[in-house]
């Protein structure tokens, strides 16, 4: 089994559950490392408790059972009687002993067979000392009372700390990743408020990690996408502010020439003829303009445009630029191509393609000089690192020319296209003259 796993952008971390085994692995080893770590004290503590209290509380039950002799008026032959004596004193072992010979052998609540002991097996390193029976006088001796209840009781505080420790630590993982999930939902309160702009905290490197990028990068697309849909509201809004304005003025000229016929206010045929003439120019604009604002929502529809295979750049724009050549000379100009192909392929819809190069025609046929050329160039660039290829048309704008589409919508239909085919539109507007870039990305291989 792997412990270690990797995360999306190659950084290795621990799972959740893996963290939580290895954090309770170190706080055992913690809490064992504890337990050993108190021996000393344990030691000290006992020497302290063996040189003082031990001392006390044995030299207090042997004057407790000489005390029960003497009360008794017992006799050496009687000293098995002094077992509950000694048992209730806590005295671990006690030997009695007279004329050399032991008649008594305590040792931890038994009375064990005292023919088998003499007196020199103990004198070396038990405590002694006089017993009086009442048939003479007897040598005692004892190891002193038990410390087996200070032992437990030592043993019982070195466990209860080592728990304490280990439970103070799990707490404290605990805490850390509840301080994590208690954040977190703190973040999403506050999105949940409509606050896209506050940004999801993010730190670790584990699940709730992942977690936090998932939910920050969720805000970040819908904020995006709710910019987006302002903006197009609001790109909405303005056009159709622009484009009523737009159709009011032909629409006012059409009615004053209407009412002018109507009310044959008019010199002569001739210029009722010229009238109608304005009339019929003034109904083609709105046509042009209402055009315009259907293919506008159409292409807005459309986010996305199905491009076909791969291409090389000539190839594409081939056909489109003879079409492109062909009528404008019918129309009186002239167009000087400078199209030097690279050698790159490019993906493009050709509907799309045809549609923006029919509104160019229709820009360069209402606005551009006729006794100038039209220059059209093959083009190769570069655009925030990515190589894109395709065309620049530029045209000498016509003096005094009257610009019927001030809405822009034309312009706006391009782009949106553009965009839609995953091109760049570019304009500049210079003082006598017109150019339009329309790029694509360079693609290797047919993908």
């Amino acid at each position: 089994m792997k412990f270690i796993k990797k995360m999306k952008d190659g950084r290795r971390f621990l799972s959740l559950y893996e963290e939580t085994i290895l954090w309770v692995g170190l706080s055992m080893a913690a809490a064992v490392a504890l337990f050993f770590s108190l021996n000393p004290a344990q030691e000290g503590l006992y020497d302290a408790y063996e040189s003082g209290f031990v001392v006390s509380r044995t030299d207090a039950a042997v004057a407790t059972v000489q005390n029960y002799i003497t009360e008794h008026q017992l006799t050496s032959e009687e000293a098995e009687q002094l077992q509950p004596v000694l048992k209730k004193n806590d005295l671990s072992s006690f030997q009695i002993y007279m004329d050399g010979m032991m008649i008594l052998n305590y040792t931890y609540g038994r009375n064990i067979d005292s023919v088998l002991y003499s007196e020199e097996d103990y004198a070396d390193w038990e405590t002694r000392y006089t017993i009086q029976f009442a048939d003479g006088d007897a040598t005692a001796y004892t190891d002193g009372v038990s410390v087996s209840q200070f032992m437990n009781t030592f043993l019982v505080i070195r466990i209860l700390l080592c728990f304490l420790l280990f439970f103070i630590l799990i707490c404290v993982g605990a805490r850390i990743v509840l301080r994590r999930i208690r954040r977190l939902h703190e973040d999403i309160h506050m999105l949940e408020t409509g606050n896209l702009d506050y940004a999801i905290q993010v730190d670790g490197k584990d699940e709730l990690t992942e977690l936090q990028k998932g939910l920050d990068q969720m805000r970040l697309s819908l904020k995006l996408q709710m910019d987006q849909e302002k903006y197009l509201l609001d790109s909405n809004r303005k056009l159709i502010t622009e484009m009523s304005h737009d159709l009011r003025t032909p629409l006012t000229s059409i009615l004053m020439y209407a009412e002018i016929l109507k009310m044959h206010k008019y010199k002569n045929p001739q210029q009722a003829d010229q009238y109608i003439g304005k009339v019929e120019q003034k109904a083609a604009q709105i046509k042009r303009m209402t055009d315009n604002m259907f293919e506008y929502a159409l292409v807005e529809m459309d986010t996305e445009a199905d491009l076909e295979e791969p291409g090389k750049l000539g190839e594409m724009f081939y056909d489109i630029l003879s079409d492109f050549a062909g009528y404008m000379a019918e129309r009186g100009f002239s167009v000087q191509n400078h199209l030097s192909w690279p050698d790159v392929q490019i993906r493009v819809n050709t509907n799309y393609l045809s549609r923006v190069m029919d509104n160019i025609t229709s820009n360069i046929e209402k606005y551009a000089d006729k006794s100038r050329p039209v220059d059209v160039e093959a083009v190769r660039t570069t655009v925030e690192g990515k190589n894109y290829a395709g065309i620049t048309i530029e045209n000498t704008i016509l003096k005094n020319a009257s610009h019927e589409e001030s809405s822009g919508i034309g312009t706006r239909s391009m782009e949106n296209m553009m965009h839609a085919m995953k091109g760049l539109l570019f304009i500049k507007t210079g003082e006598d003259n017109y150019r339009i870039c329309i790029l694509f990305p360079e693609v290797k291989e047919k993908e």
